[in-house]
């Protein structure tokens, strides 16, 4: 008897005790708000629930993704678990949306899947041959398992609420002697550390009476503040929560509050802030005040951002965009969580178009899905969404006194850090990127936005005959000229050693002029051209388009459908994509445009290439001499 008391009392116990939490009574005037994002998530759900099986292995465990231990095999459960057990404990349920009782979704749902994330962590492998701890990104998953807990609280089996715990302090305590990582140019740290920052977070909501807690608030701290922290910062006195921002190793972001990731400017990453600052709505239900360290430099993140908003809901991308250019429910959450706890007075205003934008995505589907399948190929993004509605919906409780006194940007914005020149007006988004990628677009302000964030807009591609690839393009030369509602550039791009391409660009309020002047370096035999070359956005699916476009020239129209692959040669000087007007002054008579329809999508969006200049005929010109000259 006394060995078997020993024994018990060396095995620890963790989950011994929860931070309490609660919500306060909604204010009145965001009641039908309220309603309306609760009954996007039990939709949302309802599409989840169809996805989720029995695992092969084991009939008390389920999953809704391929059993495999990385990033895409284990994302997904804990993101939509942490969903489910939002819907179990908060709200005025809907069985009828969601398309199961309350108690179904603990029992046959959120247990089963909990029991296989928590068993292939360190216990079982997964389909592939490994467990899932102790990876590049497996504390934000054990961040969403762990909050599920805190959120179901006594009613989840002791076993399993303490397995988690073990999971959580685990995955904190790989990071005990860690030094935050700083990385500014190509690849920022800064979604990485804030991502990790939430594992100390919810080990402290769920296990305050741990010997450790002191130590993961200190981290929490520590963490956050590295996420977002400039080089003028690391020259200051500032001090945020205690502590002196001068000590910190490196920035993680420029001065101009821009940051890079997959080497270019990105503005879905200057959104990652959310990572931390969603835990906000959590000091909140346990009755303490939003700490300073989770806004260091957020208000002036989000200022940037919204020279980067289209009236869509959604984001223009000067620098690419390599995820999906349709993302607009995505930022519902950031837009929320300013507008309730810094207080931002444009906020709101984009609330409202992110709201009205997944009404109209949610309406597509009978399932409930907001994002169509053919609009993702990240697996996480239904799930992600998920969660970030409800924790809109939690942040809402506190929507109180808003100042929703929104005032649009207008004018000319240059990032000096980011190497991003816009020009926003009523009509236009102009923009020109000259950093680690070169391009320029027009996008049209308003909701359906034509062009397309194509990499190496404006700018386009040569191959010289006998290559397989394009020349690398690089900036030789760049002179600005800005005045309040415009801009005018001219540069000099190298199209390896082989052509340079003179541009006089003038960005104006309503219309975009384009010089372009390609001259010969060596001697050499072009076989493909295509420059001053546009992406024009051509969807069957997305809300804000028709699924086609009207292509006008020579007093003739011609439908282009989407994924048509349909191409058409364009001689004329004047022609007309739907009420977007071209005007070209051709001075080389070889070169005509070219309309290529899309037949596949490309990074979840259909977009239709225009070559303003086209040529796939080889041609040889001699050294210095002109090969073209146009003037859009």
């Amino acid at each position: 008897m006394k060995k078997y008391l020993l024994l018990l009392l060396l095995i620890p116990v963790y989950a011994s005790s929860m931070e309490n939490f609660s919500l306060p009574v909604a204010p009145a005037d965001r009641t039908q708000m309220l309603d309306r994002v609760y009954g996007n998530i039990c939709r949302q759900a309802h599409y989840l629930l169809g996805k989720v099986r029995e695992y092969e292995h084991n009939p008390a465990m389920k999953l809704l993704t391929k059993s495999i231990h990385g990033e895409h095999g284990i994302r997904p459960n804990t993101g939509t678990i942490m969903g489910f057990s939002f819907l179990y404990r908060f709200g005025d349920y809907n069985s009828k949306l969601v398309g199961v009782e309350r108690s179904t979704l603990l029992t046959e749902y959120i247990i089963p899947m909990m029991n296989y994330v928590v068993a292939t962590y360190d216990s079982i492998p997964t389909s592939d041959g490994k467990s899932w701890n102790r990876q590049w990104q497996s504390a934000h998953w054990a961040y969403s398992l762990g909050k599920a807990a805190w959120y179901i609280g006594d009613d989840l089996p002791l076993a399993l609420k303490d397995n988690i715990c073990r999971i959580v302090k685990s995955e904190a305590s790989r990071f005990y002697d860690v030094v935050p990582p700083h990385r500014v140019k190509y690849d920022t740290a800064s979604e990485e550390n804030a991502w990790n920052s939430q594992i100390f977070h919810v080990a402290s909501l769920l296990m305050p009476d741990n010997p450790d807690y002191s130590k993961w608030q200190y981290l929490f701290s520590k963490w956050v503040l590295s996420s977002y922290i400039t080089s003028n910062d690391l020259k200051s006195d500032t001090v945020i929560s205690g502590f002196k921002i001068s000590d910190f190793k490196g920035a993680n972001i420029y001065d101009d509050y821009t940051l890079e990731n997959h080497n270019i400017v990105h503005p879905d990453y200057m959104c990652a802030f959310i990572l931390s600052m969603q835990t906000a709505v959590d000091y909140k239900m346990t009755g303490r005040e939003v700490p300073d360290f989770l806004l260091f430099n957020i208000p002036q993140i989000y200022d940037n951002l919204k020279w980067f908003s289209l009236p869509d809901g959604g984001l223009t991308y000067p620098s690419w965009q390599d995820w999906r250019i349709f993302r607009n429910p995505d930022w519902l959450i950031n837009h929320v969580y300013m507008a309730v706890f810094v207080h931002d007075k444009d906020a709101f205003h984009y609330v409202g178009e992110c709201l009205e934008c997944i009404g109209l995505m949610q309406k597509r589907n009978l399932a409930g899905n907001v994002y169509d399948e053919i609009e993702y190929a990240f697996p996480s993004t239904q799930n992600d969404l998920m969660v970030y509605l409800a924790q809109t919906w939690q942040a809402l409780h506190y929507a109180r006194d808003i100042d929703d006194s929104y005032t649009p940007k207008v004018g000319v914005r240059h990032f000096v850090n980011g190497k991003i020149l816009l020009n926003k007006s009523k009509m236009f988004l102009h923009s020109l990127s000259y950093g680690n990628k070169i391009m320029f677009l027009p996008t049209v302000n308003n909701g359906d936005r034509v062009f397309d964030s194509h990499v190496g807009s404006g700018i386009g591609k040569i191959r010289l005959k006998g290559e397989d690839k394009y020349l690398t393009v690089s900036l030789k030369d760049i002179k600005i000229e800005k005045a309040p509602t415009s801009y005018k550039v001219t540069m000099v791009v190298n199209h390896g050693d082989a052509v340079e391409a003179h541009y006089e660009i003038k960005a104006l309020e309503d219309k975009l002029e384009v010089k372009e002047v390609l001259l010969a370096m060596k001697d050499c035999t072009i076989d493909y051209l295509s420059t001053s070359e546009f992406g024009i956005l051509n969807n069957k699916c997305w809300i804000r388009e028709k699924g086609y476009r009207f292509l006008v020239y020579n007093n003739q129209s011609y439908r282009c459908e989407s994924l048509s692959g349909k191409g058409f040669d364009i001689t004329a000087n004047e022609f007309r994509i739907d009420n977007v007007s071209f005007h070209l002054n051709r001075v080389n008579k070889t070169f005509f445009s070219k309309y290529a329809g899309a037949q596949k999508y490309n990074h979840a969006r259909a977009t239709d290439i225009l070559s303003l200049n086209y040529s796939n005929t080889p041609f040889y010109f001699a050294k210095r001499k002109s090969i073209l000259r146009i003037k859009l």
